[in-house]
């Protein structure tokens, strides 16, 4: 079975700042899967962080950059589809809302 599957065509910009996306990896190799999300505070190397993930403890999981491809407008569920970047810190916390890493 085939899965959708992509690659980044250009840089992703890693200086992660406010409101920039952010992606929480939980299963990288053949396959790759991340929760995408958005920054939400930045001091110094620590970042908080709102992602989707599913509920479970994913401390120790890798933080990677993202890019935003498009917005799936709904009125049910809109969503966005990302590409994922390359692996820039670890998650330390994982709240009901929110991440740090």
């Amino acid at each position: 079975m085939q899965a959708p599957s992509g690659s980044v065509t250009h840089n992703i910009d890693n200086d992660l700042k406010p409101g920039s996306p952010l992606a929480g990896v939980l299963m990288s190799g053949d396959f790759h899967f991340a929760g995408t999300g958005t920054v939400t505070w930045r001091n110094g190397n620590r970042i908080l962080a709102l992602a989707s993930l599913p509920a479970k403890r994913t401390y120790g999981n890798a933080m990677a950059s993202a890019e935003i491809l498009t917005v799936v407008q709904s009125y049910v569920h809109s969503f966005k589809l990302s590409n994922t970047g390359p692996v820039i810190g670890s998650i330390y916390q994982d709240r009901l809302t929110a991440i740090a890493g």
